[in-house]
């Protein structure tokens, strides 16, 4: 929210402390596309690719928008570092609910993307970002907390019971935590990192 504060582009992008640009052309590759998108279009994205602990690439994440604007009610399914987010989003729909500390992007997506006439483009066959895992999504006890507070913004916006991609979400992270306990934290992200694969 300090960020956006200062910001004085038409186009905003965020990006973690240790995400980076998969490409020295990807910018150059997203003006392309932004130069294009509707006035309707608050929205643009690609694809991130998802890091092992080591930095070694696993696969990458984010699907056509259309897919993901079924899903979003049910869970974060936007890959949102490297995402742009058209800078009257923010005047439109409001900054950061600070109240939650994880689950802030997946809650602002929900209030801006319920209202029918927002509207976002998916690029395909553009890996915008390397994401590493093994921090905070990557700890089951951080990762119960990101699902519950995904929760409490799909109640905040009337889904009044879990779906069943939550419950299996859950029920995955609760086996993680078993897990955890079992082998450690080191081992863990090791057999995390080979299931990914």
């Amino acid at each position: 929210n300090k960020a956006l504060q200062k910001a004085t582009g038409d186009w905003i992008c965020f990006l973690g402390a240790d995400d980076f640009f998969w490409a020295p052309t990807v910018l150059a590759s997203m003006v392309r596309e932004l130069i294009q998108a509707a006035p309707g279009v608050q929205l643009v994205h690609g694809q991130v690719m998802l890091l092992s602990a080591a930095g070694e690439p696993l696969y990458p994440i984010g699907q056509t928008w259309p897919d993901v604007g079924k899903q979003l009610r049910k869970m974060m399914c936007v890959p949102h570092p490297g995402a742009m987010h058209r800078q009257n989003f923010f005047d439109r729909y409001g900054v950061f609910d600070e109240t939650f500390r994880i689950a802030g992007d997946y809650e602002m997506l929900l209030r801006g993307f319920s209202d029918d006439g927002t509207q976002a483009v998916f690029i395909p066959d553009l890996v915008t970002v390397g994401m590493r895992h093994g921090g905070l999504s990557s700890n089951p006890a951080s990762s119960l907390a990101a699902m519950q507070e995904m929760r409490k913004a799909q109640r905040k916006y009337s889904d009044s019971w879990p779906d069943r991609d939550w419950i299996w979400g859950m029920t995955r992270i609760y086996v993680r935590l078993l897990m955890w306990k079992l082998v450690g934290d080191a081992a863990g992200k090791r057999v995390l990192d080979l299931a990914r694969r």
